[in-house]
């Protein structure tokens, strides 16, 4: 669930004629991913070894008439999935007799069928039996139309996948990335194709190819991976960030949305989006929205009772709860992991406290991604870079959170009081891995990429942490937003109160919900993945020939 699943390489030389058996046979199989750019295919084309395959002269035939045929068949107002369900088994066999044959016998049929459309939709109205014929003709050119309309997509997608093939007057090459476990049954079918007119390697990738990326995750992440893939895809050689992801953004949003009763609404409306998302498979965009969404709602949810109970706020009040929580000690500094109230440390002026919570979190966060980048280095055997670049990045990041918590934020004065004992673990804390990673960066990619990198990690670690501070801005505001329905409705009758409430609540939990999401997403993609993830990845999308496949 962390690491993409293991890819092997397949090359194939098959000759020219048994190409297209070969393609049909892939097809079926639907796990070879073809590659169309690599530095092999460049060396053979540049050495003028192969040629690529020009495009196919009924692509842009195929592509007018699936545009035709989409745009008549939404006139019809005809359900696709109702045919899906219904046909396949003759799809793929009206269109292995030939495509460029089948699109000479589907172009009258279209051009027909719009004919007919067009001239029994004007006297339809006045007229019983064209309303009859017109009816006939929607049912039954649906159905045609739909056959047509699927055939169509397969043979462009045929096409479109020539043209990721090199050759030569009667020979084709073409390589691709297949599942490991998968490559045995694919070396089988390119030889059962080709009747054995074919040379066919399996190889393991190398340190610098970049295979696509598959990733099975329980369908309970899936939003959790939308929000991933939405910054990118993951490479073949990173870690996924969603399973870290799934703990952490729950957590932070929790610590920034808490209330005990807005965090129970956003579990009852999982639960609901759970309980009847089976039920309603066509939902509207909005609905759709949070049917899909009902354990990501759940989980918030969740965390936010959690924060609620930290510091004391349900719906707003801040009696009812009495904040719960502890303090850790680091060096001089008390850190409060809840046990106040935001709104109360705001009359009072002791915002201080959830400043170095906020920061403590950031610290925790960051601290998180670091790892993963050094456990990644490990993994893919980069061992140079995760000494010089991750592993001196993390010594130098966990130095510099420790002394300011132990000095309380005054490291200056550690300097100008020249306590050796202080001064030679400031040295040792945070001088040392920022020489080290200047040296060692600069001895592998040169003086300016090292002072880059170095002066890059320093900056970032100081600016990321303390965008965290947004922790206590959105907490603060939150609490605020939800007590003012409260205050301004003091004195008034019962009614009026119960109805500032729910309007109160519902903004709330609308508005600063949106808020508060749109900010923790800032928050991992930003100061998070910046750490570890680049997010430039190419997805795994196998050659399908398939009833449904677009």
């Amino acid at each position: 669930m962390i690491r993409p699943l293991h890819m092997k390489k397949v090359k194939a030389i098959v000759h020219a004629e048994y190409l297209d058996n070969v393609l049909k046979a892939l097809g079926e199989l639907g796990s070879f991913h073809f590659i169309s750019e690599s530095e092999e295919r460049l060396a053979l084309e540049k050495d003028g070894l192969l040629k690529p395959m020009e495009a196919s002269k009924v692509l842009p035939r195929a592509s007018s008439l699936l545009a035709r045929t989409e745009k008549l068949l939404s006139q019809l107002g005809f359900q696709e999935e109702a045919f899906l369900k219904a046909q396949g088994s003759s799809i793929i066999g009206a269109w292995e007799k030939g495509f460029e044959g089948f699109l000479e016998r589907v172009e009258g049929r279209i051009a027909f069928i719009e004919s007919e459309y067009s001239r029994l939709s004007e006297i339809a109205p006045s007229d019983d039996a064209a309303a009859e014929d017109l009816r006939k003709l929607v049912k039954e050119g649906s159905l045609e139309l739909s056959e047509i309309l699927e055939t169509l997509r397969i043979g462009r997608q045929f096409e479109e996948t020539k043209l990721a093939i090199l050759g030569t007057e009667r020979c084709r090459f073409f390589e691709g990335w297949v599942p490991a476990g998968k490559d045995e049954e694919i070396v089988k079918a390119i030889e059962r194709a080709s009747e054995g007119f074919c040379i066919v390697e399996v190889e393991e990738p190398s340190h610098h190819d970049m295979p696509p990326s598959t990733i099975r995750l329980p369908s309970l992440l899936k939003t959790f991976e939308t929000l991933t893939r939405s910054y990118g895809t993951p490479s073949y050689h990173e870690l996924n960030p969603t399973i870290f992801m799934a703990i952490t953004f729950p957590i932070i949003f929790g610590l920034m949305f808490a209330d005990v009763g807005h965090g129970l609404l956003l579990i009852i409306l999982g639960a609901f989006a759970l309980a009847i998302s089976k039920r309603m498979p066509k939902p509207g965009e909005l609905l759709g929205y949070i049917l899909n969404n009902g354990f990501f709602f759940i989980t918030l949810g969740l965390c936010a009772v959690i924060g609620g109970f930290l510091f004391g706020e349900f719906f707003g009040f801040h009696e009812i709860i009495h904040p719960m929580g502890f303090k850790l000690v680091i060096g001089r500094t008390e850190i409060p992991i809840g046990g106040f109230n935001p709104v109360e440390a705001l009359k009072h002026g002791e915002l201080m406290p959830m400043f170095k919570f906020s920061i403590f979190i950031g610290a925790i966060h960051i601290s998180i991604g670091l790892i993963v980048n050094l456990l990644t280095k490990l993994i893919s055997r980069e061992f140079k870079e995760a000494f010089f670049e991750s592993l001196c990045w993390l010594w130098f990041y966990l130095g510099l959170i420790y002394s300011l918590f132990a000095y309380k934020f005054e490291l200056l004065t550690v300097f100008i009081g020249l306590k050796l004992p202080d001064f030679l673990y400031i040295i040792v804390a945070i001088f040392v891995p920022l020489i080290l990673m200047l040296l060692g960066k600069g001895r592998m990619e040169g003086f300016m990429e090292g002072f880059s990198f170095t002066f890059e990690a320093f900056v970032s670690s100081l600016g990321n942490t303390v965008s965290y501070g947004r922790l206590m801005a959105l907490l603060l505001s939150h609490a605020m937003m939800s007590s003012m329905f409260i205050t301004l409705v003091e004195g008034q009758s019962m009614a009026m109160q119960v109805l500032s409430l729910i309007l109160g609540t519902i903004l709330v939990m609308a508005l600063e919900g949106l808020i508060i999401f749109v900010h923790t997403t800032r928050l991992h993609w930003v100061e998070w993945f910046s750490k570890f993830y680049k997010g430039d990845g190419i997805e795994y999308k196998p050659f399908r020939i398939a009833v449904g496949s677009n």
